[in-house]
């Protein structure tokens, strides 16, 4: 049951990433790499190496569930205030790269 939940938020990211992709071309920024693993298979490793790079931005908390509670299309307005603002309010413009763990 767990796999079926961990698959089912990782289709609905990528679904939604590429929705953002077409569609809301117009956010400042957006992940630009999900990190997606099995519990206890080194993700939270991973992603404590990458983040101590001065130029990657992580979500805060690491794994924030957004997309696996998503029922809807998503509007850039919706995007920006729900999910970037809140889980990426640290970023700035000088990351390089911001990511995810899912």
């Amino acid at each position: 049951m767990a796999y079926k939940r961990f698959y089912e938020a990782t289709f609905t990211a990528c679904r939604y990433r590429h929705h953002r992709l077409q569609y809301h071309m117009d956010l400042i920024f957006f992940p630009d790499f999900f990190i997606i693993g099995a519990p206890r298979c080194g993700t939270t490793s991973l992603s404590r190496y990458l983040s101590k790079h001065p130029d990657i931005c992580f979500s805060r908390p690491k794994e924030p569930h957004y997309f696996s509670t998503v029922s809807q299309p998503l509007t850039t307005s919706h995007l920006q205030r729900h999910y970037l603002e809140r889980f990426f309010s640290h970023h700035h413009a000088g990351n390089a790269a911001v990511g995810e763990v899912l």
